[in-house]
Formats: structure tokens, C-alpha cells, sequence
């Protein structure tokens, strides 16, 4: 059937990079799915909207623009637009680009046939399209969105840096673990619950990252500047054998000198465990546009670090990043001029606008949180024009550069809660949390919205931009408002938890002593597992000082009578059963 064609065929471009063929199929799908189809195709789509890997205006929804003119091309033009709608995006090229060449100057359908060409798959021609109408169209704010969509399709163009995987064959497994083990240079990483387990016969027995220097145990890390931080070269997966499958070990990484580095060490630190005369490789897996390798650095911090320190030099990184690497960066949507060079130029500010919003595609997807305003105005750049909503306006038809433009204090509470699921899907940082802290403010919208989740992006929100105190005001806030239907104590001690593992973080947080003891005694009675799942945040976090906090308290309340948990003192309550919330879930 139709729609089963779309999907697949979605897929394809998808692994081929056509991201906006791929999610324009995803929506024919939808709408010719049969009844008892359609939401897991609709599942689908929302999937692919919501992946951050993705730059966000590559996953969104883009409309035609309505043609103005002589009702015999406006014939052509309706005839086009519904091709378009009924997948056909080919014939629906064709004559929007007969169009175009009567119309030589009219943006809207240079547009118009750069979206039909792109959903059909040809990014490149799309592109060129795209670039054309950029500079036709006398809207700002669509010539800005055009020409982005264009240098995104370039970049996936361009120039590009491969991620590879070379393999080798392994003699003894347990020998090779303990080599790796044994090296300052080559750093063992925590397996999953899920990668430890017996029945995945494909995950991994080993997780390394090799590093650009040896980590000794005199190394301080509070001591360590940006310069400092020792950087990850590569990564190493070992793979038990099976009866259908040899054991052996994979290295990963971009394909340029740091990983031949790796390669380098790896081989010869384990010459004795490997089989180097059958090493396969490199094998491709992956693609970085080279414009963008600045944000793909990896770095590695001893577990003890705090990741308050951890994320001070994150962002002092980024900081340098954005502020002298993109910044005096050659860009081909400038012409290979860097963007302070482009900034003097007043005939390059639409490109420029657009340059600056798809490094903040990219920077969104590595969870980097760009001030985009404060970008625009160190390049000379005015600050978008606010779209205007009428009450007829629909915000499932507004992409997503659109909805970014919006004054979400103006706009009523309808609308406003249509926006939030939009917003928590694309999951752009900045935008987010406006729609957020709007829709906090509103108590009629937050009677309409999930408030569990809504907390929770805003918390994690801030934790991305480092405002720790903030994050954990929403904490507080999520804590106190127990959505319909679910059990306060479930609720609280949940929320409890989030705090617990987000103050461990910070190492010195005074209030940790007193809010261990206080999530026992107020918890512990009636889970009995709660000392022990509160152990092994500790211990992962490196707390072990706060151990015999724990097991004070849980002595006092093993002793205490009417504080053990019994199936009546629960039916007593009233409560429904009550299930443990763990960090991992």
C-alpha cells in the first residue's frame, strides 16, 4: 500500500542524508495510512521530528507559498501545489519550474520548486534552487529561512570528515582486557545495564576511550584549564566470541590523524592479543560536514571531577569556539569568508543571518545552548521580526524558524498550548524554555499540559546552560504539583531523587548530609530497598562519606516498630502499590 511505500522509501532517504525527503514521506505516509495504521506511522514521524542529531529546520514541516498572479499560471500553479500534496513531487517541480521561467524574479516559486526538489530527494539541485530564491525574495525573514535550508543541504554536500571503524581479530579476550586495563592512556568506560547483559550477544565486553596523552594518578583535575582537559582520540569496543563470531575488538574514530594515532598505539600496546595481519578497515560509519568539525571535540574527566567544574570549562570551550574559531572560520555560504569579514558587508547580511542559524542547528544537536541574539548584534545583524498570530493561525503549519519568531507573551493560551508540544519536540534549548516558563505562569494552561514532563525539560534545560540553582527551583516545583491521578508519595519521592542525584554532582553541596537522612526517614520505612538504591548513587558518585549516614538511618528505622512496611500499613493508607522510581529510568 501507499503509505507502507512512503515509509520505506522515507528510510532510504534518511540513510542517504535527504532529511527533508525523508520527513516529507513520513507525513504522506500519515495521511495515507489506513485507520488501524496510522498512529504507529504517526509514531514514525513524531520519532524522526524529534531527533536532535538532526538540525532542526531539516525535521521540520515547510509549506508552499500561495502564487498571486494571472489566473492561467495560478492554474499551474494550484495544479502544482496539489501534485505536491499527493506525493508527486517530480511532476510538481516540472511546473513550478515552467513557472519560473516566465516569473524569472518571483521568489516565492524559485521557493516553491527548491522544496518540491528536496522532498523528492535531489538536495543538491535544491539547494541551488534554495539560494536563488534567497536572494529574490523581499521578505527578509523567508529569505533568511530559505537560504539556511540551502546552506544546510550544502553541508550535507560539501566537504566532509568520515568516521571509520577498523577491526582486528582477538586472541584472548580476557589477556586484551587486561592490557587495556593497564595503560594510563586507554581509559575503561561503565557498561549499561543492557550492554551487560547475558542475552545481547552483540554488545560489547569492553568500552574504552583512548586518549591524546596518559592520565596518571597525579593528575588534578580541578587544577586543569581548557588547555589542559586531555582530549578523546578515539573509542574501543571488545567483542566476546560466539559460535558464529570471532571475538574482536573495533577502533572508531574521525578519519585523520588522531585516530591513526590510536590506531598507532593500540596496535602496538596490544600486538601480543591481536591478530594485526587480518586488521579490516577503515570501514565508514558516519559523516561530520567539515564546516562543523569545531564543535566535535570529546573530552575526558577522571570520575571524581565535578561536573560543576566539568561544565565551567565546557562552556569556556564553546565560548572560544563560537567567538574566535567559527568566527574567523572561512564559510562557503559566505564565499569562504569568515563571518567577521562578512559582517562589514551589507549585501552578504542575508546569508550571514542564515550562517549564523544553522551553526545554531548544529550547536542544538551537540546540546550546545547559542545566544543567537547576542551573535546577531556582535555581527551587525537585526534581530528577527516577530510573526504575528492571528486567532486563525495554525501552529502545526508554521515551521520551525517560523515558530522561533514568535512573542509567546502575546499569543493566547490555545495557541501557546499548541506550541509547547511543537517545542518539546524539536527540543531547541532556547525556544523551549520560553514556551516553558510561559506556560509556568499561565495556571490555565498548565491544567491542559503534562506538567511531569514540562518540569523536566525545564530542569533539564537549565542544567544545560549551567543555571544550577534554577534547575533545582523546577525541581522543587515539579515536587510540589502531583498530576491527577498519581500517588503523592510515588510523586514526591521521585522528584526527591532527581534532587539527590543532581546536588551529587556538586561534591561540596552542604545540604547533602541532611537530605540523605531526610529521603530515608521519610521514604524508608515503607521501601526497604531505598538505603540500598541510595548506596549506589553514592558510590557513583564517589560519596562514600555519607555511607554511614545510610546506614545509620536505616539502622534507626529497621528498629522502629511502627516503621516497618507491611502490606496492611499500606492498605491502611490507602495508597495503590507503590513503585520504586530509579535514576536510570
Amino acid at each position: 500500500e501507499i503509505s507502507g511505500i512512503a515509509v520505506e522509501i522515507a528510510q532510504v532517504m534518511y540513510n542517504n542524508g535527504c532529511y527533508l525527503s525523508a520527513r516529507e514521506h513520513l507525513a504522506l505516509a500519515v495521511r495515507y495510512a489506513r485507520p488501524a495504521q496510522r498512529k504507529p506511522v504517526f509514531l514514525r514521524l513524531a520519532g524522526f521530528e524529534a531527533d536532535d542529531e538532526i538540525p532542526y529546520p531539516l525535521r521540520s514541516v515547510h509549506q508552499l507559498a500561495p502564487y498571486t498572479g494571472p489566473e492561467e499560471r495560478a492554474k499551474q500553479a494550484r495544479r502544482a501545489a496539489r501534485l505536491a500534496g499527493l506525493g508527486c513531487w517530480e511532476p510538481a517541480a516540472i511546473l513550478f519550474q515552467r513557472l519560473t521561467e516566465v516569473e524569472t524574479e518571483n521568489g516565492a516559486l524559485w521557493r516553491n520548486l527548491g522544496l518540491c526538489r528536496a522532498w523528492d530527494g535531489n538536495d543538491a539541485s535544491a539547494a541551488e534552487t534554495l539560494h536563488r530564491a534567497a536572494a529574490m525574495l523581499s521578505d527578509r525573514e523567508a529569505a533568511i529561512e530559505c537560504e539556511t535550508l540551502a546552506q544546510l543541504l550544502d553541508q550535507g554536500l560539501s566537504d566532509v570528515a568520515e568516521i571509520v571503524t577498523h577491526t582486528f581479530p582477538v586472541k584472548s579476550v580476557s589477556e586484551l582486557l587486561s592490557v587495556l586495563d593497564r595503560t594510563g592512556r586507554v581509559v575503561r568506560l561503565p557498561l549499561a545495564e543492557s550492554q551487560q547483559s547475558d542475552s545481547a550477544a552483540d554488545q560489547p565486553t569492553g568500552l574504552y576511550n583512548v586518549l591524546d596523552r596518559t592520565i596518571s594518578g597525579d593528575d588534578v583535575a580541578d587544577k586543569w584549564t581548557v588547555d589542559d582537559v586531555p582530549n578523546i582520540i578515539s573509542d574501543v569496543s571488545v567483542y566476546d566470541g560466539s559460535e558464529k563470531q570471532s571475538a574482536v575488538m573495533a577502533i572508531t574514530g574521525f578519519n585523520d590523524d588522531r585516530l591513526a594515532d590510536a590506531l598507532s598505539y593500540v596496535r602496538e600496546l596490544c600486538r601480543q592479543q591481536l591478530t594485526l595481519e587480518d586488521e579490516q578497515g577503515p570501514e565508514p560509519v558516519g559523516t561530520v560536514p567539515v564546516e562543523m568539525m569545531l564543535l566535535e571535540w570529546a573530552w575526558y574527566f577522571p570520575p571524581s571531577t565535578p561536573v560543576s567544574m566539568r561544565r565551567l570549562l565546557e562552556a569556556e570551550k564553546f565560548d572560544r569556539v563560537t567567538n574566535e574559531t567559527w568566527m574567523n572560520a572561512g564559510l562557503a555560504g559566505l564565499g569562504d569568508r569568515s563571518p567577521r569579514e562578512a559582517s562589514a558587508d551589507s549585501e552578504t547580511h542575508v546569508a550571514l543571518a542564515a550562517a549564523v542559524h544553522v551553526y545554531d542547528a548544529f550547536c542544538n544537536s551537540h546540546s550546545r545552548v547559542l545566544d543567537v541574539a547576542a551573535l546577531l548584534k556582535t555581527l551587525n545583524l537585526s534581530p528577527p521580526d516577530e510573526l504575528q498570530i492571528a486567532e486563525s493561525t495554525a501552529i502545526g503549519s508554521l515551521s520551525a524558524m517560523q515558530l522561533h519568531r514568535i512573542t509567546v507573551e502575546k499569543i493566547g493560551d490555545d495557541h501557546l498550548v499548541d506550541i509547547v508540544s511543537r517545542a518539546m519536540m524539536i527540543k531547541h534549548h532556547s525556544f523551549v524554555y520560553r514556551v516553558l516558563t510561559e506556560v509556568v505562569s499561565r495556571p490555565a494552561c498548565m491544567e491542559r499540559v503534562d506538567i511531569h514532563r514540562l518540569y523536566s525539560a525545564l530542569h533539564s534545560v537549565c542544567v544545560e546552560q549551567d543555571r544550577r540553582d534554577e534547575a533545582i527551583t523546577w525541581i522543587h516545583a515539579a515536587r510540589d504539583a502531583v498530576p491527577k491521578g498519581q500517588s503523592a508519595f510515588e510523586h514526591h519521592l521521585e522528584w526527591k531523587l532527581r534532587e539527590l542525584n543532581f546536588r551529587i554532582q556538586v561534591p561540596d553541596d552542604p545540604e547533602l548530609p541532611e537530605m540523605v537522612r531526610g529521603i530515608l526517614e521519610e521514604y524508608g520505612p515503607k521501601l526497604p530497598e531505598l538505603p540500598g538504591l541510595v548506596m549506589r548513587i553514592l558510590q557513583s558518585a564517589g560519596k562514600g562519606d555519607l555511607m554511614p549516614e545510610v546506614m545509620s538511618v536505616a539502622s534507626e528505622s529497621a528498629e522502629t516498630p511502627s516503621g516497618l512496611w507491611t502490606p496492611e500499613t499500606q492498605s491502611r493508607e490507602g495508597g495503590s502499590e507503590t513503585k520504586l522510581w530509579v535514576p536510570e529510568q
